[in-house]
């Protein structure tokens, strides 16, 4: 049986891939203007990333790490694809580059937590 807690982190990781998924459905006129696409990408796959390590099996090991920023890297590619039949959403390399951006910045606070975790200990 799974801990509750990486249950939990795997739900909040799918409630949050859904998200990013029903936003990318929208048409390009329906976005707000104005924001750079580093903000919003960035911080959806910060926020996936940083569920999806906690919902590992061994979220402090590095090959958890490696694990989670690939499979954000295929989720983000299946992102760009999907949006290319989307009214004025183009399928876009930096975008995708933008969201390893953010995944790693979410590993990486896990990571500094983690290690400020252990050292209160």
């Amino acid at each position: 049986m799974w801990p509750r807690s990486r249950v939990i982190a795997g739900g909040i990781s799918l409630l949050i891939y859904a998200l990013i998924t029903l936003l990318s459905s929208l048409p390009a006129r329906s976005l707000p203007r104005g924001i750079p696409d580093v903000i919003p990408h960035c911080g959806e796959y910060f926020l996936l990333a940083f569920f999806l390590i906690q919902a590992s099996a061994r979220p402090a090991r590095a090959r958890s790490a490696v694990a989670v920023f690939f499979l954000a890297a295929a989720l983000g590619l299946l992102d760009e694809l999907h949006q290319r039949s989307v009214p004025g959403r183009v399928c876009s390399a930096l975008d995708l580059a933008y969201d390893m951006a953010g995944t790693l910045a979410g590993l990486a606070v896990y990571r500094l937590l983690v290690l400020a975790k252990r050292r209160d200990k």
